[in-house]
């Protein structure tokens, strides 16, 4: 016959109590992680509903909403706004760079304002103003004999910065 001891039948009780324990805990760990997951990227909690505008009287809406686009899934973080897509008001960056506003140099900066509550982004643009025609002359050769100038003009802001291109001022 075979002997039993009390405190081995102990032993595997508690050994299996705490390896329920931990796998219950780890299992409910998962589930947290699948829910805060699922709140982030899937729930209508963080889903862009409009994208308003401001500030911008020459530029295209389109064109600003597309250099954010453009880079918003770049820098540090590029790979998260990527996972949490477009849609997501999370992955709009706050700001544009300096270099970033180099591709539309008619805008001086750019903002972007969330509202969370009202699941909404406006993006405030300061656009550059002229304060001035800065013109070269370009020479053309016609051929041989006569050679002929035309002025290339742009407008150039208060801080000496040229962002459009104008009519020649002759």
């Amino acid at each position: 016959m075979k002997e039993i001891s009390v405190t081995g039948i102990q032993e595997k009780r508690k050994r299996r109590r705490r390896y329920f324990i931990l796998g219950s805990a780890l299992f409910t760990v998962f589930l947290m992680l699948i829910g805060t997951g699922w709140f982030f990227l899937k729930s209508p909690a963080f889903r862009l509903r409009t994208i308003a505008f401001e500030g911008n009287a020459t530029i295209p809406n389109r064109d600003i909403s597309d250099l954010f686009s453009a880079r918003m899934f770049t820098g540090k973080w590029g790979w998260l706004r990527a996972f949490l897509g477009q849609g997501n008001i999370l992955a709009w960056p706050g700001q544009l760079s300096a270099a970033d506003l180099a591709f539309i140099p008619a805008v001086k900066n750019a903002i972007v304002a969330k509202n969370y509550e009202a699941r909404s982004i406006t993006i405030m643009t300061e656009e550059r103003h002229p304060a001035g025609i800065w013109c070269t002359m370009n020479t053309v050769d016609a051929g041989s004999a006569s050679s002929s100038t035309s002025p290339t003009c742009a407008w150039f802001d208060d801080g000496g910065i040229i962002f459009k291109k104008a009519i020649s001022a002759t």
